[in-house]
């Protein structure tokens, strides 16, 4: 009875990675990102294109998501057992999962406000929305880099002969967690690798964040079909 429901908010790794490229690369193409440096002019040309495209681009982008809430709860399940006590790195993943699923969904309604009404809002109010979405999606580092330094000390604390997860994987957490924070200078730069189009801000943390996702959801899913530790997840939860 506990594997399904496990499964489910696991497999929504994966198929948030497959919905977010189909809408985020596919559909928005924004791949390259828009540059800050736009002027209003030009932002406000790309939502004018093809507004009905955006649109279905960001319930797309809202439904992947939403994703993430199902699937940090399922990896925070499969840790909860390694904890005795009171479980201070479960309730951090499960707060701090939420506070990420909150500012990543905000990010896709203040574009689709863009793409709602391009043609009847000034240029400069297209180009703040834009802005404020850029700002949502990638300046909130702080409950991300906390959510992934609980998650690599719950790993670490896990001396089962079988752990749900290999050791290396709290170190990619740790690192994810530190490569996440540059991801906040969107706010100062508007060009250079620190602005929401540039390496250090942009293509690293998205990048670390899918490699990390699709890495723990694969010894996850692995771990749960091979039926392991199952009996102690139960337990831990009617406790």
């Amino acid at each position: 009875m506990l594997r399904l429901p496990l499964l489910i908010g696991l497999s929504c790794g994966p198929l948030l990675t497959l919905i977010f490229a189909a809408a985020f690369i596919g559909l928005a193409g924004w791949l390259p990102p828009p540059s800050p440096q736009l002027s209003s002019q030009e932002v406000a040309a790309i939502f004018q294109a093809s507004p009905g495209t955006l649109l279905v681009a960001m319930f797309l982008l809202m439904t992947s998501m939403g994703m993430i809430g199902p699937w940090g709860v399922a990896i925070a399940s499969l840790l909860r057992p390694v904890e005795q006590g009171i479980p201070y790195l479960t309730y951090m993943q499960l707060v701090n999962c939420s506070l990420a699923t909150l500012v990543v969904l905000i990010c896709p309604l203040f574009w689709a406000a863009a793409a709602f009404r391009p043609f009847d809002l000034p240029a400069d109010i297209l180009r703040l929305l834009n802005d404020i979405a850029w700002f949502f999606f990638l300046a909130p580092w702080p409950p991300f880099t906390c959510w992934l330094i609980a998650l690599a000390a719950a790993i670490l604390q896990d001396k089962r002969l079988q752990p749900v997860f290999p050791r290396w994987t709290a170190f990619l957490c740790l690192w994810s967690a530190l490569l996440f924070v540059p991801a906040g200078l969107i706010m100062i730069f508007k060009a250079g690798p620190f602005a929401w189009d540039g390496l250090i801000a942009f293509y690293i943390p998205v990048g670390i964040f899918f490699i990390w996702l699709l890495s723990l959801s694969f010894y996850a899913i692995k771990s749960v079909l091979e039926g392991r530790h199952l009996t102690e997840i139960a337990s831990a939860g009617a406790a």
